[in-house]
Order: structure tokens, then sequence, then C-alpha cells
């Protein structure tokens, strides 16, 4: 009697793994790395509050910022320098409702002078703490802000825990004005008067009037200027509410743009960069960086774009 060969068995399938997306290393592309300081500066009444409330606003709910690409992450904003009441009452004229804004003004407890203090403060605030925003930053520095050797231990004490802590933090605080001799100085050696708040940070953004000798110029210059990529120079203007509104140029190209993406297939996808790319055969020297995103984020309002999975973006199925 001969044996009955056994049946060949059926290899299991692989089982299948989700694709995972890497975390990002910046909280916002290429110029506010992850795990670092970065500041932001400018002469007192010149808009920094105002503008950090706004780019705050456009960062947390995934807008671009300074036309770079925005990863939110939970974030706590620290007042060193005014109450609660003030908090409240600029966040409501940017219009952001200070409920939804987590917030705290140190100066409404007495224990609160240093870093570490102000970190147990705002994980209190927010839990899951990964971007800590320090307005006054100056304050909990524990010596004078204007001295080289008070600032830069005080910095490079921050900087070698946040790696640890998985935190960013982003400083606020007063930059001296630009007298007319001065107009080429390094903005990152006006940073309250000390070239170790430029030299222990990362990232530097500075608002200043475009005229220093008119205050009521509604004119704005910002610079951002990161350690690893370009520097960006921006205008605005400001409205009648305070707030920052870009300068835009004109005429205006988004018909012209918008009509090189919709010739497309209903549901192809298109990256970040051909968007990009199809702007730069716009007219004889294409359009700014910061203006396409201005123009994608209408498109995705109007519905002519839809967000699509890894930073892409869909040409709308026809009904």
């Amino acid at each position: 009697m001969t044996a009955k060969r056994p049946k060949s068995l059926k290899p299991s399938p692989a089982p299948i793994v989700p694709e995972t997306k890497p975390k990002p290393s910046f909280i916002v592309d290429q110029i506010l790395p992850k795990f670092e300081t970065h500041l932001v500066g400018g002469p007192s009444h010149s808009g920094k509050t105002t503008l950090m409330f706004q780019t705050i606003e456009r960062w947390r709910t995934g807008k671009d910022v300074f036309g770079h690409e925005s990863y939110p992450a939970p974030f706590c904003y620290l007042a060193c320098e005014c109450s609660s009441g003030t908090v409240k009452s600029t966040l409501s004229r940017v219009g952001i409702d200070p409920e939804t804004f987590p917030f705290a003004s140190i100066i409404e407890y007495s224990d609160v002078n240093n870093f570490d203090a102000a970190y147990a403060l705002a994980s209190q605030i927010e839990p899951k703490l990964e971007v800590l925003f320090i307005d006054g930053i100056h304050r909990i520095c524990g010596g004078k802000s204007n001295d080289d050797q008070a600032v830069g231990n005080f910095l490079a004490a921050v900087n070698r825990q946040l790696a640890d802590l998985e935190l960013t933090v982003i400083g606020v605080g007063n930059s001296t004005k630009v007298k007319g001799d001065e107009k080429f100085l390094n903005p990152r050696e006006r940073f309250r008067g000390s070239g170790a708040w430029g030299t222990g940070t990362r990232t530097m953004i500075v608002v200043e009037r475009a005229r220093n000798d008119e205050l009521r110029d509604p004119k704005r210059t910002v610079m951002v200027i990161p350690t690893n990529a370009p520097d960006q120079v921006l205008s605005y203007s400001l409205d009648a509410h305070g707030l920052f509104q870009p300068d835009i140029e004109e005429p205006t190209r988004f018909d012209e743009f918008a009509e090189m993406i919709t010739c497309r297939e209903p549901g192809d996808e298109i990256t970040r960069q051909e968007l990009l790319e199809i702007a730069s055969y716009v007219g004889d020297e294409g359009i700014p960086e910061r203006t396409v995103n201005r123009y994608i984020e209408r498109m995705v309002e109007e519905g002519r774009l839809k967000k699509a999975q890894w930073g892409r973006y869909a040409l709308p199925l026809k009904n």
C-alpha cells in the first residue's frame, strides 16, 4: 500500500503592514525645525504679538506659514509681560476665540520666573505639549537680557533639554530700532541688545516698520532668517483692525495659474512641488512661492482642488 503524498501547503500571505507617514522634523517646513529655540523680534508696538497670533492661527489650522508647509502640534502660549485679559482682547481682535487657545499669563504666578517653571506651567495647561511660545522670553532668562554671558548660559541650558523633552520653543521679545547708519546691521545682533540671542537660536523672525521715522505708517517688513534655509523679506500692511495683510502683486495671475491645473483629468493628483513648477512658467518671471500658496489655498476653498494624502492635491471628480 503506497502512502498518500501530503498535500502541498500554500504559503500564508504576508501580513499587510499599513504605510506609516514619517514624523516631520519641522513644525514649519524648512524654517522652524523641531527641538530648537527660535525667536520673533521687533521694536515696541511694531506688531510682534499680533503677527505671532495670526501666524499661530495659520499654523495650527494647517495653512502655510510664510509660504512653507505647516505641521501643527499641541502647543501653549505664555505671556510674560501682560495679563490674561490683555491676551484675550488681542486674540479676539485677531479673530481667535480665547477659549480655543491654550495660554497663561505668568505675571499672575509669583513662582514662574525661570524656564523649568514656565515649562511645568505650560505642561499643566497642555499635557501633550510639543511647542511652547514664550512672549517676553527675556523675563525668564535669570539675568540681564543684554548680557552675553547670562543669555548664552540661559539658552544653552534650555537647548540641552529640548530633544529629551521633544519640545520646540519660540520666544518673542523686543529688538532695537534700526537707525540710519545701521540699516545693514544683522537683525540677529539686535534682539534685546545682545548678539548671544542670535547665536544661541536657530531661526529669527523680525518685524519692523517699513519707515522708522513715521509711526503712523501701516507698512511692515517681516524678515525670516533661518540658519539652514534662504532668508525671506516679506511686505505687509496693517489693516483697520491692526492685522497683517500681505502686499499682493498686481495684476493677479490667479486665473492663468488655475487654468494650467484644471485642464488636467479629474482625479489626477499633483504634488506641491509640481504646482510650484507650473507657477514658474506663468508670466516672464513666474509667481513667487508665497503667492502660489495663497493661490493653492484659494483653489481648495473654491473646490477646484482637494487635499489628498502625503501633501498632495487632487482634481475633484466630476459628478
